[in-house]
């Protein structure tokens, strides 16, 4: 894997970094950057993907409707809970519902 010059691997020191921020790298995004990349034709990448497939007609056109949002976000959840992300039960759907009412509030005012 390349050639070995005796030097040490870099371990920066954590900081706060003040760009236009400050924009710090949240642990779990480090983490999630250690892992191994899937390519575009990995067979779970594509198994994962075939679980979103709801996205592509559920929200498009006539079938974009408040079940099929639901049916999509909870499709969504499930994916990415599996992926080993913490993804709060019912908080997309919460959402969801939240800003229905609100257009639905600010349709009848």
């Amino acid at each position: 894997m390349g050639a070995d010059f005796g030097v040490e691997s870099f371990q920066p020191p954590l900081r706060t970094l003040m760009g236009p921020g400050p924009s710090d790298v949240h642990p779990r995004v480090l983490s999630a950057m250690a892992r191994p990349t899937l390519g575009h034709l990995d067979p779970e990448l594509v198994r994962m993907m075939d679980e979103l497939k709801i996205w592509r007609v559920g929200l498009m056109g006539y079938s974009s409707r408040e079940e099929n949002v639901f049916k999509c976000l909870h499709a969504f959840e499930r994916v990415v809970s599996g992926m080993g992300l913490a993804v709060p039960a019912g908080d997309a759907e919460g959402a969801a519902g939240e800003a229905l009412a609100s257009q639905a509030r600010a349709a009848t005012s």
